[in-house]
């Protein structure tokens, strides 16, 4: 019984941090008119400045397909981003950040990594790893899941 309160305080710990990082970077994102659901796709697609198909946004962000493709919507909306056609194949397009895209995407990288430093500054670099571990294994541990 006391391991089911334990898992109970652990994931509403894990929810809590969640939503109050994110709360943080919406207040923070609003002078770009976007919130934290953009915010990743705004970093992958700077990490991968050739584009991502939407499958390639999809799978790495960890979110649906419709999700993703709603969010691409809003992002081309506020001309962030846009579909890179040249492959003859239209479903294997890229989406690929626009030049105002790129600015907003490295305000937003700044602003990450400046969040991250606050975040850690009470941790030791041993301590920064396990959290990192352990993130890394309950995201492993759950898509491992998806497939039993």
């Amino acid at each position: 019984m006391e391991k089911d309160i334990e898992i109970t305080k652990f994931l509403i710990y894990l929810r809590g941090s969640i939503k109050n990082m994110q709360k943080a970077f919406n207040e923070k994102l609003k002078t770009f008119a976007i919130t934290s659901s953009h915010l990743v796709y705004m970093i992958l697609l700077k990490n991968h400045i050739t584009g991502l198909t939407m499958t390639e946004l999809s799978n790495m962000s960890q979110v649906d397909k419709a999700l993703t493709s709603r969010v691409m919507k809003e992002l081309e909306s506020k001309e962030y981003i846009y579909r890179d056609t040249k492959d003859k194949c239209f479903r294997n397009y890229k989406i690929c950040l626009t030049k105002k895209g790129i600015d907003v995407a490295n305000s937003i990288q700044e602003m990450v990594e400046n969040h991250k430093l606050q975040i850690l500054e009470d941790f030791s670099n041993d301590e920064e790893k396990q959290i990192r571990e352990v993130i890394i294994m309950l995201m492993n541990k759950f898509d491992n899941k998806k497939e039993d």
